[in-house]
C-alpha cells in the first residue's frame, strides 16, 4: 500500500515540473499556388547582415536581391526581412553568406519570414513555378502607383503639347 501512495506522490508532484513545450506548428497542404498568392515579396538572394530586430524575440536578416518573382524590392536592391530566433516560435536559421529563396508575408516595411513559409536554402526548390513568375530588378523597384501614374501622367502631358504644337505650326504654313 505503502509503494502505491509513493509513486502516486512521485506523480502527481513531478508533474507540476514539466514545463508546457513551444513548438511551431504550421497549417499542412497548403499548395504552391495558395502560398504564392499569400506572400507579399518572393526573391532569391544572399544574406548579407543579421541584427537584432525590433523585439527581443526576433532578429532582422538583410539580403541582396538576385531575382524577384513576387512583389517589389528597393532601388537599392536591398530588403531587410524579420523573423523569430527560436525554431519553437517559427523561426527560419539564417545565417549572413547562405543564399536563399525567400517568402515573405507582411507589409514592405515589414516583411517577415516564418519555418511554416517556403523559404528555403534549396535554391532550386520551386523553381520551374517561380521562373513563371519572374520580374526583371528594374521593374520590381518599390515605387507607388501614385508615382507611376504622376510619371504617365507628365508623359502623357508632354506628348500632347508636341501634338498641339506640330498641329498649330502645320495649320499656319498653309
Amino acid at each position: 500500500m505503502t509503494l502505491r501512495y509513493t509513486v502516486f506522490f512521485i506523480i502527481l508532484f513531478s508533474s507540476g515540473c514539466v514545463e508546457l513545450i513551444n513548438s511551431c506548428s504550421c497549417a499542412s497542404d497548403i499548395t504552391l499556388e495558395k502560398s504564392f498568392a499569400d506572400a507579399t515579396v518572393v526573391f532569391t538572394g544572399k544574406a548579407v547582415r543579421t541584427k537584432p530586430g525590433s523585439t527581443k524575440d526576433d532578429y532582422q536578416i538583410t539580403f541582396e536581391v538576385d531575382r524577384v518573382f513576387k512583389g517589389s524590392v528597393p532601388p537599392n536592391g536591398r530588403v531587410i526581412v524579420s523573423t523569430p530566433y527560436e525554431s519553437a516560435a517559427c523561426g527560419v536559421p539564417i545565417s549572413a553568406g547562405q543564399n536563399w529563396q525567400v517568402w515573405t508575408k507582411g507589409t514592405d516595411d515589414s516583411l517577415k519570414v516564418s519555418a511554416c513559409g517556403r523559404s528555403t536554402n534549396e535554391a532550386t526548390r520551386d523553381l520551374n513555378f517561380l521562373n513563371q513568375h519572374y520580374i526583371p530588378r528594374s521593374s520590381a523597384n518599390l515605387q507607388s502607383s501614385s508615382t507611376y501614374r504622376c510619371q504617365y501622367s507628365l508623359i502623357i502631358t508632354i506628348a500632347s503639347f508636341f501634338v498641339f504644337l506640330g498641329y498649330h505650326s502645320f495649320s499656319f504654313n498653309r
